[in-house]
């Protein structure tokens, strides 16, 4: 285990230099990532029970690698095609500047949406107490076999609100970003989109929005300064505190949905950020021989695939048991590899990596060279929305499903609805 850590802290300090610095770059975030659960990992190995296999170490190890490989590759094709081009797009120095009325609108249909939708999940539910019955639909939802149905234009209308917080968020960093505000009708209609993603009993969803805020922002400063932007020690407090907070808060709102909690605080963190490393070891050495791949890639693309299914009157199966070790309950995820080596074996996984690595890599140098300084870069806003897939691969494969999705294409959809009804006029600060 701490071979293996060592291994991953030289890979980080490896993309750091590749990548000149860029901290927010795909390679690093996902490094980084990496490391912070390794720690983690080593930390509790003993109370865990933890003894990683070769077989485990090499899929973390080399996985990293090659992310980092493809990325670089993928940026110094950029650096030598593109010669004639600046290394880093022009910074917003306008706002986009949306008809009141239209955010007010937008506003109270949203709220009508959130309410909607709690009274069909509290009606199909038959249970009145609200993180109830959101707690039973969600764990019915993922038997594969639930007796609970919503009507389907109530998840259309809820994934519109959804997509509307990455739009917004946007929005939000863009103002901050050029005139260090923004507008309390902004600001509602970004949480109520966070709020939202709680409602099919899931946490994730709002910090990816955060992330995307704070992703956004990171990327209008890195173009203001034409090169790496330092981080002043201050921002570096502010974020750890703004860390733990969300390990509190995540923990809290784990309570609000019905969920129970069985460990301390300092065990609660530990199992949501190291814990990973023990479950895709459980695949590895106990599950991996007797994997069914009948269905191709039903874990990676998951939520296609129980989509077709549903048509077909058929259940869909998501393998990812529960695990427990020496009395630890350690959840049922195991790093952006699982699903992938679920799926397509050690080869096929390595593939999957480095496509996801390449396809991350292009769509960082897209957004980086981009003019932001007029309508809304939709190229930007999707980065917003897959960022947090970087930050958080030590935990679960969160690029796949997020990407190759139905939701997805509705969110795309959306963004472009948003795009030409909200943006019309613009104001320099």
């Amino acid at each position: 285990m701490g071979y293996t850590v060592i291994g991953l802290i030289f890979l980080g300090i490896l993309s750091y230099f590749l990548n000149k610095g860029e901290i927010i770059a795909p390679s690093f975030i996902f490094s980084m990532s990496f490391i912070y659960s390794g720690i983690w990992a080593w930390s509790y190995k003993n109370k865990w029970l933890t003894k990683l296999s070769i077989n485990t170490c090499m899929v973390i190890l080399l996985g990293v690698f090659i992310y980092i490989v493809f990325t670089f590759i993928t940026r110094r094709y950029y650096e030598v095609h593109n010669h004639n081009r600046k290394n880093f797009g022009v910074a917003p120095r306008s706002i986009i500047y949306i008809e009141k009325w239209k955010e007010y609108v937008y506003l109270f249909v949203s709220a009508v949406i959130v309410f909607l939708y709690i009274k069909a999940i509290k009606n199909t539910t038959g249970i009145n107490e609200v993180s109830s019955a959101i707690a039973v639909y969600k764990q019915a939802a993922l038997s594969g076999n639930s007796p609970y149905g919503l009507p389907g234009w109530i998840n259309y209308a809820k994934n519109m609100i959804s997509a509307g917080g990455y739009w917004f968020a946007y929005l939000i960093a863009k103002d901050v970003f050029v005139a260090k505000k923004t507008s309390l009708t902004r600001i509602l209609i970004f949480l109520l989109s966070m709020y939202s993603f709680s409602l099919s009993g899931g946490r994730s969803g709002a910090i990816t929005q955060v992330l995307a805020v704070i992703c956004i922002y990171a990327v209008f400063t890195m173009q203001e300064k034409k090169s790496v932007f330092f981080v002043p020690f201050r921002y570096f407090i502010l974020g750890i505190i703004i860390f733990i907070l969300g390990i509190v808060f995540f923990q809290q709102l784990g309570f609000l949905l019905g969920r129970t909690v069985q460990h301390n605080n300092l065990d609660y963190i530990a199992m949501y950020s190291g814990s990973q490393f023990h479950d895709l070891n459980e695949l590895i050495v106990k599950r991996y021989g007797m994997i069914d791949r009948s269905i191709f890639g039903s874990q990676t693309f998951r939520n296609v695939i129980a989509a077709v299914l549903a048509m077909k009157g058929k259940g869909y199966y998501y393998d990812l048991p529960y695990i427990f070790s020496n009395g630890y309950f350690l959840g049922n995820v195991g790093t952006t590899f699982y699903a992938t080596l679920y799926d397509f074996g050690y080869i096929g996984c390595m593939i999957m990596t480095a496509i996801m690595a390449t396809f991350s890599q292009i769509l960082y140098e897209k957004v980086k060279r981009n003019n932001n300084d007029g309508n809304i870069s939709l190229s930007l806003v999707f980065f917003g929305y897959i960022f947090n897939t970087f930050v958080f691969a030590f935990f679960s494969d969160w690029f796949y499903e997020n990407t190759v999705s139905i939701v997805f294409i509705q969110y795309l959809f959306w963004w472009w609805i948003f795009k030409f009804f909200f943006c019309t006029k613009y104001k320099v600060s």
